[in-house]
């Protein structure tokens, strides 16, 4: 079911997006999705937090769902960076300290949200990751890792498979139907993304000591796609004096998509994190 508040437009980047409204709004949340899917896998959640007094923002990136670009192929990181910053910055989310703007990533939308995070700093009243991607998937072949820097160079926009099972995402099974079945939903990554991501990841460590805003993290505690150690590394490098870190043992790696008993818990946990700090 979707909200009446129900927003579709596109950017001045022809960013595909949608808003998700509340009645009262107490703060503004931007949804930053994973590799592969789209911002439509997060209108449930989206859904409730707009129940919550939180009205959502939920964007395709570049070279996903409705957005332009090829699937999974990027020049340069900093292209989401500045898709979302033009956002940011059209939709006036940042102007008023009376409504406070946050930010929520999951996997690759979790590497996203740090660097969105680490440009605009004070602007944000708090950033949740959920199961971020601070490494990539071990079924890729090491010699693709190691190699990515020149594979980059000479064959930039040239695909892959992510090599991401969809088994692995979620316990539940019409969650993986879905899934397996959406069209927008893609497995490419070319090897530019590749370079660049594993980029990215260098300086989100090495810059995570200079985040200061509140910052929940909730990983899965089996993810067999993210592994949620590196995760738990960057948590302890954040200096930020209000920080929160929940693992949830047995989780699959989209904790907000989990069987239904198990989402319910990440999702109070989430509601309850964040009415304390708007």
């Amino acid at each position: 079911m979707q909200t009446a508040g129900l927003i579709t437009c596109e950017t001045k980047t022809g960013m595909h997006l949608k808003k998700i409204r509340s009645r009262k709004p107490k703060a503004q949340m931007l949804i930053i999705h994973g590799l592969g899917e789209h911002s439509a896998r997060h209108y449930d959640l989206a859904e409730i937090l707009a129940n919550e007094g939180i009205e959502v923002w939920l964007p395709d990136l570049r070279g996903h769902g409705h957005s332009p670009g090829k699937r999974g192929h990027i020049k340069s990181f900093s292209v989401y960076i500045d898709d979302l910053k033009s956002l940011v910055a059209t939709a006036g989310l940042i102007r008023s300290r009376q409504t406070p703007f946050l930010i929520f990533g999951h996997s690759m939308g979790g590497l996203i949200a740090i660097h969105l995070c680490l440009q605009l700093g004070q602007s944000l009243q708090a950033l949740v990751l959920s199961s971020p991607m601070l490494n990539l998937a071990s079924d890729l072949p090491l010699v693709v890792r190691l190699t990515s820097g020149l594979l980059s160079a000479v064959f930039p926009s040239l695909t892959i498979s992510n090599r991401i099972n969809p088994k692995n995402l979620s316990h539940d099974h019409n969650i993986l139907e879905d899934y397996i079945k959406d069209p927008l939903v893609h497995d490419q990554i070319s090897f530019r993304w590749l370079s660049q991501c594993l980029k990215a990841t260098t300086r989100a460590f090495s810059s995570a000591s200079t985040i200061k805003i509140p910052v929940l993290c909730q990983l899965a505690g089996n993810d067999k796609i993210v592994d949620p150690c590196p995760s738990q590394r960057f948590f302890e490098k954040i200096t930020s004096k209000d920080k929160t870190l929940i693992v949830y043992p047995g989780y699959y790696h989209e904790i907000f998509k989990e069987t239904e008993s198990r989402r319910m818990v990440a999702i109070t946990d989430l509601i309850d994190w964040i009415g304390k700090r708007i």
